[in-house]
């Protein structure tokens, strides 16, 4: 094919139309903008969430620590489950120890002051046990010794667990006519504090046993097996329950014997709790 006759195919294509498109070159401009934009986001947020992810695996490791707290305790919603120790004072008795200061004024909540009810468990020529106040402690007294005991028959806030108890005394029971006052001493728990009184009775049938404080309130027990026991709770009112005087009754409340422990106007040592 010559010069003049490629010329002229040339100039007919030229002026021939041209074909449609297939491709839609807007759109695909659009869409390589969009794709450097996810490239350019990704690039730009990667160390992001790397710095957040490290943050959260910092915080995961700092509540599983050793000093965590398992995710069976809680603390009340907009308080911190750590608060400061505040330390209280704690009132002391008279014996020097230090009450703790939940168990300030015992006396008064639990056991109030003055005699402790009391009923007859068992006796024996050997033992008497009672129980006082009934259900809460039982009281033993030795028939021999004159030692006694309380034991804790189910826990309170000043007695502690079940079993848990004091004694005192042994100064020996003699058959000494008409009354023998061998049990006595005090046992001082968590702001209640007993003060304990009993002996033998001489006849050992058809008499009572009348034990008086400072405050003038009496309780009359009936000795078994020729054994008594008084407990007082002192705490709340220590002088005014003191035990002022103990009294063996014969027939119609008659007087046998008595004795005058302490006179009813004694200033004692006190407050003890």
């Amino acid at each position: 094919m010559d010069e003049k006759a490629v010329r002229a195919l040339l100039e007919r294509l030229a002026e021939s139309e041209q074909p449609t498109p297939r491709v839609d070159i807007a759109q695909a401009r659009c869409a390589g903008r969009t794709k450097l934009r996810w490239r350019l986001a990704a690039i730009i947020c990667a160390p992001v969430v790397a710095v957040v992810v490290a943050i959260a695996l910092a915080a995961a490791g700092a509540s599983f620590g050793p000093n965590s707290q398992t995710a069976g305790s809680s603390s009340p919603a907009g308080q911190s489950s750590a608060r400061p120790t505040v330390a209280s004072p704690s009132p002391t008795v008279g014996t020097g120890q230090p009450t703790p200061a939940r168990y300030a004024g015992a006396g008064h909540k639990y056991l109030p002051p003055g005699f402790v009810h009391e009923i007859l468990v068992s006796s024996s020529p050997s033992r008497l046990v009672l129980q006082a106040p009934p259900g809460v402690a039982r009281w033993t007294l030795d028939g021999t010794s004159c030692s006694f005991r309380y034991t804790m028959i189910k826990k309170t806030p000043w007695g502690g667990i079940p079993g848990s108890g004091a004694g005192g005394g042994a100064a020996g029971c003699p058959w000494a006519p008409h009354l023998s006052l061998g049990a006595g001493g005090e046992d001082y728990s968590r702001g209640v504090d007993f003060s304990v009184i009993g002996g033998k009775t001489l006849p050992s049938t058809g008499v009572q046993v009348r034990v008086t404080l400072a405050n003038g309130a009496m309780m009359t027990v009936t000795p078994h097996h020729a054994m008594w026991l008084v407990i007082v709770q002192r705490c709340g009112a220590y002088n005014r329950t003191a035990i002022q005087s103990v009294e063996l009754l014969g027939t119609h409340g008659k007087v046998i014997a008595r004795k005058v422990l302490q006179s009813g106007s004694a200033t004692m040592r006190g407050p003890r709790c």
